[in-house]
């Protein structure tokens, strides 16, 4: 049975839940959405991570980037989220592999302190992971690697190919086409802010691209399509998407470009429960490693 343990990625606020697993070829990286952070955005995951039937996360790094979404702009996050991900991907840094047995057991000064919990090599296998805010980080950096690729192309440039045009995406209450929720009393519900700070959530930099028919959201979903068509072959354009049956924050839609099959909904989920992965309800694992929800979704 493999097993997890965390680790801090070097020159990162993120962390990551690395397998001991020597099979380890995927990279899974999770982005928290408006107000969310590293953490409590995708709980219980951490918890049910080697206590799944089957060890869907055997052969997978889980890493939580953390970024201060609801202060940015949604092209300064893409460019923390390009920096972060060009550090750990296709080879992570030989930090997260390594143990320090001091922080497990009292060591004498000449003890070996460093164990390794697998040999260091690039991962294959890339899933982009966003929930809400950061379902829209995710889909701005694809466009815009794409973009880049199409530039070369039309250029005569020789550039090599971008590897993440190759990644999966999994989309979780995505607010790729606008931020509404259904009232009042739902946005706080979800959200968990008091209401002093809801007269003032406009002031955020990020809100003003959550905004229907927004420039930046406009912008996104046609570069989008058009990249999706120049670029057929590319798993980054074909993402899935999961929405909680009563969701109530974010406008429900998906681009014209994504295929209808691969949207699922959560029973009796909403805006924020949809991502977090309970005893009970194993569709937040299931469609990020298997495409499909298969697991129990109550």
């Amino acid at each position: 049975m493999a097993f997890h343990i965390k680790r801090t990625v070097p020159g990162a606020a993120s962390y990551a839940l690395v397998s001991d697993a020597e099979s380890v070829d995927t990279a899974i990286v999770y982005v928290h959405g408006f107000l969310g952070d590293a953490q409590t955005t995708w709980e219980q995951l951490q918890y049910y991570v080697d206590r799944l039937r089957d060890e869907p996360f055997k052969n997978s790094d889980l890493h939580f980037f953390e970024y201060p979404a609801e202060d940015q702009f949604v092209l300064a996050s893409v460019a923390r989220l390009r920096s972060f991900l060009t550090q750990i991907y296709p080879l992570p840094p030989s930090a997260l592999v390594e143990a320090h047995l001091r922080d497990f057991d009292w060591r004498l000064p000449g003890d070996s302190d460093t164990v390794f919990l697998r040999e260091l090599h690039p991962y294959s296998r890339l899933i982009l992971v966003g929930h809400s805010l950061g379902a829209v980080v995710i889909r701005r950096f694809i466009a815009d690697e794409a973009i880049s690729q199409a530039g070369a192309r039309k250029s005569g440039r020789d550039v090599a190919p971008s590897r993440f045009l190759d990644a999966e995406l999994t989309l979780m209450a995505p607010a790729h086409i606008g931020f509404q929720p259904t009232g009042t009393k739902a946005l706080l519900h979800a959200l968990a802010f008091p209401a002093s700070l809801a007269r003032y959530a406009a002031v955020f930099r990020a809100f003003s691209d959550l905004k229907p028919d927004c420039f930046t959201l406009a912008q996104l979903q046609r570069e989008t399509v058009e990249m999706a068509a120049l670029f057929p072959a590319s798993t980054a354009f074909k993402p899935r998407v999961l929405w909680g049956e009563q969701e109530d924050v974010v406008l429900v839609g998906r681009f014209d470009s994504d295929p209808p099959e691969a949207v699922q909904q959560a029973p009796g989920k909403n805006h924020v429960t949809v991502c977090k992965l309970t005893k009970n309800y194993e569709m937040p694992a299931d469609v990020v490693i298997r495409g499909r929800a298969v697991g129990r979704g109550a």
